[in-house]
């Protein structure tokens, strides 16, 4: 395995891009500052990632929900709120969430 250090800008792009491809859902669909936020909150657990139980990658792939609020349950959202990773951004007239929970050595 090759390390390489990205800016969150970097790992933000990468994180949309991954996302998008995986999610089927189109770039401009997302705000930018949700992945910005995704980032920030991930890029501290990536030293301590158990890349072997799961790559980066597939946490993205099979992980990372970005969904508007309204279609989960309250109950949901609670235990969402839990995970590693959560996020919740008011955008115009919608509200994002992005949860995931991280895998760690």
């Amino acid at each position: 395995m090759t390390w390489i250090n990205l800016e969150e800008g970097s790992l933000a792009s990468l994180i949309a891009g991954l996302y998008t491809l995986y999610a089927v859902v189109d770039v401009n669909a997302i705000p930018p500052q949700v992945f910005i936020e995704v980032a920030k909150q991930v890029a501290k657990y990536l030293p301590e990632w158990d890349y072997d139980a799961l790559s980066f990658e597939d946490w993205i792939k099979y992980n990372l929900l970005i969904y508007p609020k309204e279609v989960f349950t309250d109950d949901e959202i609670e235990a969402y709120k839990e995970n590693t990773i959560y996020v919740e951004m008011e955008l115009g007239n919608v509200t994002l969430i992005a949860t995931g929970e991280v895998i760690l050595i």
